[in-house]
């Protein structure tokens, strides 16, 4: 998705809700340093340490950064006393291009991350020590030596995209890089948090994770407060009586760049072509969308945008789309279609993690990357009975992905805690 500060899709508001809690808990994350922009992984991350001080836990989280960057911004709402941040400079977490293709890079960080250790003491001390990805060895193993129960937040299951990617050599060396990581970190983990069934489902399968030691959590938006939500900018966009198809992203994520390129050489030029269809404008919004290329007139990019420009857009399009070829988590930016109550085109890779419930009174259509174009002609077609039934899809994800549904499950996990650490002492 775009950035959280960026594109300002993502503020936060608490509902008030009974939950049976367990006693208050010390947990200790060990997480990636926010980067300028975040998208689904950092979002999930800022979500954990949210509920886990709402529930009244005491959270630490040791932060493995990059000193090259831009000072860390505190998460909003988590100036208490419950929270202490610590960060690790870590050179190896400079940015690059080629994250999951780099051995180098990847066991520089499993070296740098062993600097956690300074804080040994704090480890011994805490309740649970909850490592927010697979490629985090070493704390685990640290956590797993000092007898403190390891908890395993996995967004993707990187082995299960991995095997997805088209290109050969590219599917080959992320497995082979990603897949040992991803199994003796599950194995060292207590506990694993997947965010949807299909992963779940995966580790059971292929890496042979027993079930009772996997938690479903689905990833929720981070929602507004009243009176900090920006009123949107209607002038920020004059598209006049243009049909506008909105893809919102981070273009930096691999999955996101791919999808916007098929928009951009494929969709657009396919509607070009069409007279009828030449009043279609397709929009590439977020963070990277002005770096792409493009060659025909009904394409428009407008990089990164502000928290009201991007609810000015989001209002103003027709349909919002992903047309997705690899699967990886739920997808943050069909949440927040669903949220915004927009018509929605997708492919099943874009729609995985997504409970429809079999509900027919939603605009929610779903279709193969190939046959994508002719579904988009379709709801363009059926555009206002479409816009009428789109309404209904906040419903979905009100049951699915709410800060109070997100709580409940974070509770759970804190009460899994508690019965392992009791059963320990």
């Amino acid at each position: 998705m775009c950035g959280l500060r960026q594109a300002g899709i993502f503020t936060h508001r608490q509902g008030e809700i009974n939950l049976d809690r367990a006693e208050p808990l010390t947990i200790t994350l060990v997480a990636y340093e926010e980067p300028e922009y975040l998208w689904g992984f950092f979002i999930r991350t800022r979500q954990i340490i949210k509920a886990l001080c709402a529930l009244g836990n005491s959270v630490n989280i040791i932060e493995l950064g990059y000193p090259g960057t831009r000072l860390r911004a505190r998460v909003d709402g988590l100036e208490s006393g419950n929270t202490t941040y610590l960060t690790i400079n870590c050179v190896a977490q400079a940015p690059s291009k080629s994250i999951g293709l780099s051995p180098m890079r990847q066991l520089a960080l499993q070296v740098e991350s062993l600097k956690t250790l300074r804080y040994m003491g704090l480890l011994r001390r805490s309740s649970a020590i909850i490592v927010t990805s697979c490629l985090q060895a070493l704390p685990a193993l640290v956590s797993k030596l000092l007898r403190v129960q390891v908890v395993l937040d996995i967004n993707d299951v990187n082995s299960r995209v991995a095997l997805r990617v088209q290109k050969r050599t590219t599917r080959i060396l992320r497995y082979l890089l990603w897949r040992p990581l991803e199994g003796f970190v599950c194995e060292l983990a207590g506990l694993i948090l997947v965010n949807k069934e299909d992963e779940k489902e995966f580790l059971c399968k292929h890496i042979g994770v027993k079930q009772s030691k996997i938690l479903v959590v689905n990833t929720c938006l981070v929602e507004n407060e009243p009176d900090k939500h920006p009123k949107p900018r209607p002038d920020r966009f004059r598209f006049g009586n243009k049909r506008v198809v909105l893809f919102l992203a981070n273009m930096t994520a691999f999955m996101n760049r791919r999808s916007a390129e098929y928009i951009t050489s494929h969709l657009a030029l396919t509607f070009s072509e069409r007279e009828k269809l030449k009043n279609v404008l397709f929009v590439l919004a977020g963070v990277g969308s002005d770096k792409l290329s493009y060659s025909t007139s009904n394409v428009m990019t407008t990089g990164t945008l502000d928290d009201q420009s991007v609810q000015a857009l989001v209002d103003r399009a027709d349909i919002c789309i992903d047309p997705a070829s690899v699967a990886g988590g739920v997808k943050t930016k069909i949440q927040y279609y669903l949220k915004k109550g927009k018509v929605i085109v997708t492919t099943p890779e874009g729609a995985e993690g997504i409970n429809l419930y079999g509900r027919k009174d939603i605009a929610f259509l779903k279709t193969p990357i190939e046959h994508f174009d002719d579904k988009l002609i379709q709801a363009l077609q059926d555009l206002e009975t479409l816009k009428k039934l789109a309404v209904n899809n906040r419903e979905i994800y009100e049951r699915q992905f709410s800060w109070n549904i997100f709580l409940d499950q974070m509770s759970r996990l804190t009460q899994r805690v508690s019965q392992k650490r009791q059963g320990l002492e």
